[in-house]
């Protein structure tokens, strides 16, 4: 499960475009982070400054904000939420 070009892909495989960025030059946007506890609010998980490096790096490639609503859903699909009531820390990321 990978997400591409906006959409979040369940399958093996995927067809990519000969003509993007991403396939001609290796334009990409990556990450990694380490959640403590499964919780996105822990202080050491530091989910807000992840997003907002998430957020500059696609505005330098002038590339479409991520879904944070369908990213939140993948979140909490392994367990890694919020809080409880599953509202997503990163809702003030919704109008990039």
């Amino acid at each position: 499960m990978y997400w591409y070009d906006g959409e979040l892909i369940k399958e093996d495989n995927i067809q990519l475009n000969i003509t993007k960025p991403g396939l001609i030059y290796g334009a990409t946007v990556f990450t990694t982070m380490r959640v403590y506890d499964r919780s996105l609010t822990h202080p050491l998980t530091n989910w807000s400054a992840h997003c907002d490096r998430l957020k500059r790096s696609l505005t330098v490639f002038n590339w479409q904000p991520l879904d944070w609503q369908r990213l939140q859903q993948l979140f909490c699909s392994r367990g890694v939420c919020h809080t409880p009531s599953h509202n997503f820390v990163c809702s003030k990321h919704l109008a990039i």
